[in-house]
């Protein structure tokens, strides 16, 4: 993955007050509008990670908020352990693909310092669905020896809306016929790519995020 490093720390823009969702915001950013008091980025939790293990934090109406250039957004601040020489991190944000409602937190990664400035980006990448795990994005990032916390926030301006375009073997049941031989019912399928527009983008998600080094 590609990891867009500034050339001088940046602190982080805090749009107080901002609202980007226009007249008629999805139901899932009014409830975040009513829910959690608004809290600067150094006032956040963290969860802190370990070398080769996966961390789950699943985000939810509980989970802290911050206000950020694109908006507000229910947030996640993790703590990098002792850096290590050639050591990247894994961020990966799963679809809630079980049912009828296909949606995923859409995330916005940032490296940050000891002291909470800016001094990196992540970019995540679509991966398809697999037999082990449902479409997520992805991110792999190599780490340096500044970089003291990753921050994992959305845009609200994406809440509904098709989260990306990726495509899925789907399988369809076409009509049921009668086999005189076998003397059944037998079910016809036929199996398809189609593009992954159901999946959405969702205001709560779960977030698994791990630091990779060499053995």
């Amino acid at each position: 993955m590609i990891n867009i490093r500034l050339p001088l720390a940046l602190s982080l823009i805090l749009c107080i007050g901002f609202s980007g969702c226009g007249s008629n915001p999805p139901k899932a950013q009014k409830l975040l509008d009513e829910s959690a008091v608004t809290k600067k980025v150094h006032e956040l939790g963290r969860n802190k990670l370990e070398h080769g293990k996966a961390v789950k934090y699943v985000i939810s109406g509980e989970s802290d908020v911050s206000n950020f250039e694109t908006g507000r957004s229910h947030t996640v601040l993790f703590e990098l352990p002792e850096f290590k020489d050639s050591s990247t991190v894994e961020i990966k944000s799963y679809c809630d693909c079980f049912g009828f409602a296909k949606d995923v937190f859409i995330p916005i990664g940032v490296l940050l310092d000891e002291g909470f400035n800016k001094v990196g980006e992540i970019e995540f990448a679509t991966h398809s669905p697999t037999m082990m795990e449902p479409v997520h994005f992805i991110s792999e990032t190599p780490l340096e020896k500044s970089d003291r916390y990753v921050l994992i926030y959305s845009d609200p301006n994406r809440y509904g809306k098709p989260a990306d375009s990726v495509y899925a073997n789907v399988t369809h049941v076409s009509k049921e016929r009668m086999d005189y031989i076998r003397k059944g019912t037998v079910k016809e399928t036929y199996t398809d790519s189609k593009q992954g527009v159901w999946w959405k983008g969702a205001a709560v998600g779960e977030i698994q995020a791990m630091v990779k080094s060499p053995q």
